[in-house]
């Protein structure tokens, strides 16, 4: 639960997290050996929208918003229901390699998927700034203009 709250909230250190908890270190410490920081945070990540089922047992989205979203991906479309089932099963599987493996595909497409995304735009602002130089070029061939491009 601790490892998913850092994670949740991207810090690493005891002291970050009790930087976001609004304590000192020695207060934090306390708290860590008690085992008393649940309900800190499970009120710090309820108020922030984090999924509480997520952050209790590592099942669904760990944002509120993401597991709204990924519920009705599902309900619209089998397919991707199937998928995100199956990839379920390989996570909880316990199997390293398959979940490792699984894991870098995934980061490996959506990186892929984001490059695509951006040279698209690119190209799309490319033929803009060739349709603005088109437009500008004076008629005459050879035009001071058309030899600088």
């Amino acid at each position: 639960i601790y490892n998913r709250f850092k994670t949740v909230f991207g810090v690493k250190l005891d002291r970050e997290v009790a930087a976001l908890f609004g304590i000192d270190q020695g207060d934090f410490s306390r708290r860590k050996s008690r085992g008393t920081l649940l309900e800190l945070m499970i009120d710090y990540g309820h108020d922030r929208k984090v999924n509480l089922h997520w952050l209790l047992t590592g099942e669904g989205a760990p944002r509120i918003e993401e597991a709204r979203n990924i519920e009705a991906d599902v309900k619209e479309n089998a397919e991707l229901g199937s998928l995100l089932s199956q990839a379920k099963k390989v996570l909880t599987s316990g199997n390293e390699q398959a979940v490792d493996a699984l894991e870098k595909n995934i980061k490996y497409f959506a990186h892929a998927i984001e490059v695509e995304r951006r040279l698209s735009r690119l190209e799309k602002e490319m033929e803009a700034i060739k349709a603005l130089i088109g437009s500008k070029r004076s008629p005459e061939a050879g035009s001071p203009q058309e030899e600088a491009i």
